[in-house]
């Protein structure tokens, strides 16, 4: 699916990712994918990424513990992220950490997964869906930044639009899931659509959620879930399991409609 990321416009690629997938987790996986290039847009189509911001306990950005700092002349970070997504060890090539500078600033840093520093660590809690795309903590100690990656003011240029980046990504994915699967033509070009309108509304505004974008998240949710009761009986369990995940981002959804 790398073809997709590479020759595709990256809400295009989501759907079509989506509907090459033959589960919802690698949906979910390709889907992301897309939501991560909006951090990096010269990430390789060949090489997969997560972004690392949650800290447990802390909700603000501003009180992030996880630090950068000056080595020689290259930066170091050093901190604990409590919720990236991992896979296994080796397929994910780098991650953008969120760590606050010596000036209590946030900036965005690219931390390659080989480097000696960065450990995933076990989790403490079963995930209840996307079993095959875990979630764990992870330690950077130390660890080395890639010197051609750097994002100043990461508040408003990556913790608070990746939100709606994932949401708008990982919709389309799921949407192309359902089409591939599902028999009923009705209800495919029903999904075709709603995705085609939401892909149009993310161009007309790609940084942040509008109320358009906000609205038609929900109507592709709502769609979706009507259109998973025709799913087949083999698939059926999978979908009630997995599309937990939308379900996560309507709470803040209703927070950013409200102040727009």
């Amino acid at each position: 699916m790398s073809q997709q990321l590479r020759s595709l416009p990256l809400a295009e690629a989501a759907l079509a990712c989506g509907h090459l997938s033959d589960t919802l987790s690698t949906a979910f996986f390709f889907g992301y994918q897309c939501a991560v290039r909006r951090l990096d847009p010269v990430l390789e189509n060949d090489q997969f990424a997560a972004f690392a911001a949650s800290e447990k306990g802390i909700r603000s950005s501003r009180d992030f513990e996880t630090s950068v700092s000056q080595r020689g002349e290259g930066q170091i970070v050093c901190g604990t992220k409590s919720h990236v997504m991992l896979l296994e060890r080796g397929l994910l090539d780098s991650v953008y950490v969120l760590a606050n500078n010596q000036d209590s600033q946030l900036v965005c840093l690219k931390v390659l997964t080989s480097d000696e520093g960065f450990t995933p660590q076990n989790s403490t809690k079963q995930q209840a869906f996307l079993k095959d795309v875990p979630h764990t903590p992870v330690v950077f100690d130390h660890c080395t930044c890639e010197p051609d990656y750097y994002l100043a003011d990461a508040h408003q240029r990556a913790f608070k639009p990746f939100r709606y980046w994932e949401d708008v990504m990982v919709s389309l994915s799921y949407a192309g899931w359902l089409i591939r699967t599902l028999s009923d033509s009705h209800l495919k070009s029903m999904l075709a659509n709603s995705a085609s309108a939401l892909i149009e509304s993310y161009h007309e505004s790609p940084d942040y959620f509008s109320q358009s974008s906000l609205s038609l998240i929900d109507k592709l949710g709502t769609e979706m879930k009507l259109a998973s009761k025709e799913l087949p009986s083999s698939f059926r369990q999978e979908w009630q399991q997995d599309s937990a995940l939308l379900m996560l981002g309507a709470v803040a959804r209703e927070k950013v409609k409200a102040r727009l």
